[in-house]
C-alpha cells in the first residue's frame, strides 16, 4: 500500500513529538542537539534498580535500547525483531522492555515503507501495549492520533489487525486514550475495514464499535458514521 501525502506527513507530524520525547529522555541523545519543544507529559522511567538476578536482563533490554536510538536500519529491524519475540510471551521482558523506554522508538518506526518491519513494529506495540505503563506512555507522547492513521498505511491485515488490538486495549484501561482516538478518528478508520475480506479483522473492529458506542460520549460519533449500524445488524 502506498502513503497517500496526507498519510505520510500526519506521520510526520507524530514522529516530530516522539523524537522530542526521547531527545528529553534519553541519554544517547547529545543535548547540544536542537529539536522543536513541544508539550511533554512526565517522562517514564524505570521504577526501580535492577537486582542482581535481573542484571542480564536489564543490559540486554538496555542494549536494544542503544541499538534502537542509534543502529541502522537492518540493525533495528533485528532489534524490534527480538523485541516481539521477547515480549511476546514473558511478562518480565516486557515490563523492562516497556521501563526502558523502547516504546518511543517503534512508534518512530511505524512509518516505515517497508511491509515487513511495520507488521514486526506493530506486533511488538501490540505486546507492550498490554501492560498499562505502555499504554499509558503511547498517551504521553501524543501518539494515539499516529496509531489510528497507521491503520490506513500499513500494508498488510495482520498488521492492522494488531492496530486495532491497540486501540482496544487503549480504550478499555485509559479513558484520555480513548477520548483521543474518537477525535482522531477510530470510528471512520474502523468502519473502512468491515469491507475488508478478512473475517477476523471484520469482526474485531465490530467488537471495538461496539465498545466505542456504549460509552455515552461517543455514541454519537458511531451512529454518525454511515453503514455503521446496517453492520452491526448484520453481524448480530
Amino acid at each position: 500500500m502506498v502513503q497517500s501525502t496526507s498519510d505520510r506527513v500526519n506521520c510526520l507530524t507524530w514522529q516530530s513529538n516522539v523524537a522530542t520525547y526521547l531527545y528529553l529522555s534519553n541519554p544517547f541523545f547529545p543535548k547540544t542537539s536542537s529539536l522543536p519543544v513541544v508539550a511533554i507529559a512526565r517522562v517514564p522511567s524505570r521504577s526501580q534498580p535492577c537486582r542482581f538476578d535481573t542484571a542480564v536482563a536489564c543490559l540486554a533490554v538496555e542494549y536494544n535500547v542503544t541499538q534502537l536510538s542509534r543502529g541502522a536500519t537492518e540493525e533495528r529491524r533485528k532489534v524490534t525483531s527480538e523485541a516481539r519475540e521477547l515480549s511476546e510471551h514473558n511478562v518480565f521482558y516486557r515490563a523492562f522492555l516497556v521501563d526502558d523506554n523502547v516504546v518511543p522508538w517503534l512508534l518512530c518506526l511505524l512509518s516505515s515503507i517497508s511491509a515487513a518491519m511495520q507488521n514486526i513494529d506493530v506486533a511488538s506495540l501490540l505486546n507492550l501495549s498490554k501492560r498499562p505503563a505502555g499504554q499509558m506512555t503511547i498517551v504521553e507522547v501524543g501518539s494515539v492520533g499516529l496509531i489510528v492513521d497507521v491503520i490506513n498505511v500499513v500494508a498488510k491485515a495482520e498488521a492492522q489487525h494488531n492496530i486495532v488490538a491497540i486501540l482496544f486495549y487503549l480504550s478499555s484501561n485509559n479513558p484520555d486514550a480513548s477520548r483521543r482516538a474518537i477525535a482522531a478518528g477510530t470510528v471512520s478508520a474502523l468502519a473502512a475495514l468491515l469491507s475488508a475480506d478478512h473475517n477476523d479483522l471484520t469482526r474485531d473492529s465490530i467488537a471495538l464499535l461496539s465498545r466505542i458506542a456504549k460509552k455515552p460520549s461517543s455514541i454519537v460519533a458511531v451512529l454518525s458514521q454511515s453503514g455503521l449500524v446496517a453492520h452491526f445488524a448484520a453481524s448480530l
